[in-house]
């Protein structure tokens, strides 16, 4: 083998050694913040589930309360008019859809 050979391939292999050790953390980051992000939305959800199926519930502090302020972004213009009543009518939850009264 050549000297040449042997400084290339050294110089080569901590290149890329380097490389792999700056690049393999910023992949491992990214996939732990888009875990992060999808378990708090898992755990808005749930905590909204629960403060809506909760037998106390009232509407106006729902409306009021951080849940709604957080989830609201994520919902459709249709559904916040129907949730916060635009429209001047009320809606009932029923297992298996909503109901206009």
């Amino acid at each position: 083998m050549d000297f040449n050979s042997i400084i290339v391939s050294a110089v080569s292999g901590l290149i890329a050694g380097t490389i792999a050790s700056l690049i393999a953390p910023w992949i491992n980051w990214g996939i732990e913040k888009r875990k992060i992000k999808m378990n708090r939305r898992v755990e808005l959800i749930k905590n909204c589930k629960e403060l809506i199926n909760s037998e106390n519930f009232d509407n106006y502090k729902f409306l009021n309360s951080s849940y709604y302020s957080d989830i609201k972004p994520y919902l459709n213009n249709e559904l916040v008019d129907k949730i916060e009543n635009k429209e001047g009518r009320h809606y009932v939850s029923i297992v298996g859809g909503q109901y206009e009264i």
